[in-house]
């Protein structure tokens, strides 16, 4: 009997799901089109402060059993106990509210500084998207370095890690982690996420990038500080590169990388990072609105002064360039006040470049007196060039404040967005034009009719910013993206590894190419420290008096025992190992040069070393000329194994030669070549296959070799004699090295060396401007 009410009570539930289905399907075309829909952020707070609250478990079941999706003009209905793992939620969108159905995902937010701590505008960011990620059904955790985290943030877990400072930036709250805590790696063994998202660049990319391989779990990434242009204002500038390189080699192994600009997007591009996407900006127009203006928080900006105040909401750094306010407020009417509102490393600094001025120091502000500052400015000033987006921009214009910015990274992307650009708001001045970011300001400063158009045309720009529908599409749409592609390189998992593996080749090549002149500038410094030693002893009087009759050691004294058995074919026997070693891509030639010089003294050691180059380059040259650029590429990339990368990186190092020796006279490609071989742009041996891929004549390139081979060879061989007399203690060695010392003809060889050398900081620093200033815009 039951078996046979079986089918009865299935068809009953079915019958009754597909009426319900029908009666939210009327209800919904029967509500009244007139209805008032609740505005974007009424309906994010209630929709937040219903998340925070539990729910009874009674209340939870009968959430999820009355459950269904209705698809416009389709009754197809969807029940609940099939799909367990999915949720409904309300997506608060800019148009309209959709009611969809979301599989929940576990996700793992890996973020730093932390948002709990550290006042930016990442923070608020991230905060919003903690709170929107709970709000549509995820589970979310956060691990971030934090002091005192707390335990759970809008219904999300917290994992505060240990993290330390950096030592250009010393402050409690900018902290970073590289997060080895064992509760990190519990998660990821018990109950491992969907997804990573991480910002970046900092520390805890690398985790991330460790923890998405070892658990095979989708990694997106989010650029949020512009580092490139942070590190020449506080360390050396030649460390740009290698941050780029970092961020390349981030980007690559992310399956999605999140910009906060197009203007970001566009130099990320630029500089070679794959699968860039514009994370949708956002801001909180109910905590920063015009209706918390005060006389009273415009007094406090004016430090007590009559006049208006433009102000600056920021950290105190030397990358925000807020000294440039002072040129700023020069070009104002004498009773403009200029405000600045925050702290840093740079405020001692700040408060005397400002001394003598109308300016009122506001130091860190929070909560209810943050909103009333921004919105008690008369004018919005923003001089710094290295905002990803600026968030303090568009709080502004959610104060009702008219912005005056300069026209570089996100600040531009902003006050051009079409929203703000059809109500002709929001002035833009070039980097360094003063004067024009004074007129600007001034003109809204006097003219109050033309401030309140452009505070109100910003405000209603900024309107269509919320927080929910930019966290909408970060979670359904792009996401969704990374998600896509994870799943499809599990599929061609080995393909992709042997790709990468090949990737991994060219860009070793690359790099040991680009950093050429470090590696070598490197050798010849270790070479002169070991030369300065060894030239004191054969300079000393009793070294040259007991010539001939030093200590030999062991391996000096067997390479000088097969000189003597060599006879006169030794010079051709080293000349040609010379020459052997130097077919060999990437093989360095100054230990080579050295121990010709050890062996044979410091001159004849020179011109054994500088026939065994030339022979080497001949031979190299030539048969990359005879086999042309496609031949040899594709030997490369089929014969050798290498790929299509080695295809790339062959035209990529030709377009750099190119660039160095291009000329349209004979004379002066010798001359640029000969430059070329001299300063080390590339390896030696490599530069020598190469070349012989370009246009070059042989003649030039015989000729340039032996003058740019000559110099190298001369000082690394009398290195290489000196050597000798330090390590055996006398003999031709020393007696050959007295000579060069006595005459004092190692000291211009060593100095034309040296010169060579520093010959790219010598250019750099010498015509630099003149290069930047004479170049097409």
């Amino acid at each position: 009997r039951d078996s046979r009410a079986r089918p009865s009570q299935a068809a009953s539930r079915t019958k009754t799901a597909v009426m319900a289905a029908m009666a939210v399907t009327l209800a919904a075309f029967a509500r009244p089109r007139a209805a008032s829909r609740p505005r974007p952020s009424e309906a994010r707070s209630s929709a937040r402060s219903a998340a925070r609250q539990p729910r009874s478990p009674g209340a939870r079941e009968n959430y999820r059993v009355s459950r269904e999706v209705v698809r416009p003009r389709l009754a197809r209905v969807v029940p609940v106990a099939s799909v367990p793992a999915r949720v409904s939620a309300t997506t608060a969108d800019d148009s309209a509210a959709v009611t969809t159905t979301r599989e929940r995902k576990r996700i793992c937010i890996f973020v730093e500084p932390s948002p709990f701590s550290h006042v930016s505008g990442m923070k608020n960011r991230f905060l919003r998207l903690i709170e929107n990620l709970v709000e549509l059904g995820d589970d979310v955790v956060v691990v971030t370095p934090d002091r005192n985290p707390p335990e759970t943030y809008a219904g999300a877990e917290v994992i505060g890690v240990h993290g330390f400072n950096l030592p250009f930036y010393m402050m409690d709250t900018l902290l970073f982690s590289y997060a080895k805590d064992p509760r990190v790696e519990k998660m990821f063994k018990e109950n491992p996420p969907d997804l990573i998202h991480c910002s970046s660049p900092g520390a805890l990319i690398w985790t991330a990038v460790g923890l998405s391989d070892k658990y095979n779990v989708p990694l997106v990434q989010s650029y949020h500080t512009h580092i490139p242009h942070y590190i020449p204002r506080y360390t050396w500038s030649g460390l740009v590169k290698p941050m780029w390189d970092f961020i390349r080699f981030w980007t690559n192994k992310s399956d999605l990388t999140m910009v906060t600009s197009s203007i970001l997007q566009d130099e990320l591009d630029d500089q070679g990072c794959p699968r860039l996407m514009v994370w949708q900006k956002g801001v909180d127009t109910v905590q920063f609105n015009p209706r918390f203006r005060s006389d009273e928080m415009h007094a406090r900006l004016c430090g007590g002064r009559d006049g208006k105040v433009i102000g600056c909401v920021g950290r105190l750094g030397a990358e925000k360039n807020l000294a440039d306010l002072k040129e700023i407020l020069a070009n104002c009417p004498p009773d403009t006040n200029l405000a600045l509102i925050g702290d840093g490393p740079e405020r001692a600094k700040l408060e005397k470049h400002f001394e003598g001025t109308r300016t009122t120091f506001m130091g860190m502000m929070t909560g209810d007196d943050l909103a009333a500052a921004y919105a008690s400015l008369d004018v919005f000033a923003m001089p710094s060039e290295s905002e990803t987006l600026g968030f303090v921009v568009m709080e502004a214009m959610a104060s009702g404040v008219p912005v005056v910015a300069v026209r570089a990274g996100g600040l531009q992307d902003i006050l051009t967005d079409p929203a703000v650009r059809a109500t002709n708001s929001g002035e833009l001045y070039e980097s360094g034009d003063f004067a024009a970011a004074g007129a600007m300001t001034t003109k809204l400063l006097t003219d109050e009719k033309e401030r309140q158009r452009q505070a109100a045309g910003l405000n209603e720009a900024v309107q269509t910013w919320s927080w929910m529908a930019s966290n909408t599409k970060l979670r359904d749409t792009q996401y969704a993206r990374a998600f896509k592609r994870h799943a499809r390189n599990q599929h061609i998992k080995v393909p992709i590894e042997l790709v990468d593996s090949r990737r991994a080749r060219a860009w070793i090549a690359t790099e040991v190419m680009g950093y050429q002149w470090y590696l070598q500038a490197a050798a010849f410094l270790f070479a002169f420290g070991a030369f300065a030693v060894a030239r004191s002893v054969v300079a000393s009087s009793g070294a040259l008096a007991a010539a001939g009759g030093g200590q030999s050691w062991s391996a000096i004294g067997a390479v000088q025992w097969l000189v003597n058995v060599a006879g006169p074919l030794g010079p051709a026997i080293m000349a040609s190992c010379v020459a052997a070693a130097s077919l060999v891509p990437f093989v360095p030639t100054q230990p080579l040069f050295a121990l010709a010089g050890l062996m044979f003294g410091a001159w004849e050691g020179a011109v054994v070393s500088v026939v065994g180059a030339l022979e080497a380059a001949a031979v190299a040259f030539a048969v990359t000329r005879i086999v042309g650029v496609q031949k040899t590429a594709s030997a490369l990339a089929d014969g050798a194994g290498f790929g299509a990368p080695a295809r790339r990186w062959v035209r990529d190092q030709l377009r750099r030669i190119d660039s160095h020796i291009a000329d349209s006279t004979t004379l002066g490609q010798f001359v640029k070549l000969t430059l070329y071989r001299l300063v080390p742009h590339a390896p030696f041996t490599v530069a020598n296959y190469l070349l012989g891929l370009t246009e070059v004549p042989t003649r030039v390139f015989l000729a340039s070799t032996v003058i740019g081979t000559i110099p190298w060879a001369a000082f690394y061989a009398l290195v290489g004699a000196a050597g000798n007399v330090y390590l055996a203690g006398g003999g031709g060695g020393l007696r050959d090295a007295a000579g060069v010392v006595g005459s004092v003809a190692d000291v211009p060889l060593v100095l034309a060396v040296a010169v060579v050398t520093a010959w790219p900081l010598i250019e750099k620093f010498a015509w630099g401007d003149e290069k930047k200033n004479a170049a097409p815009a």
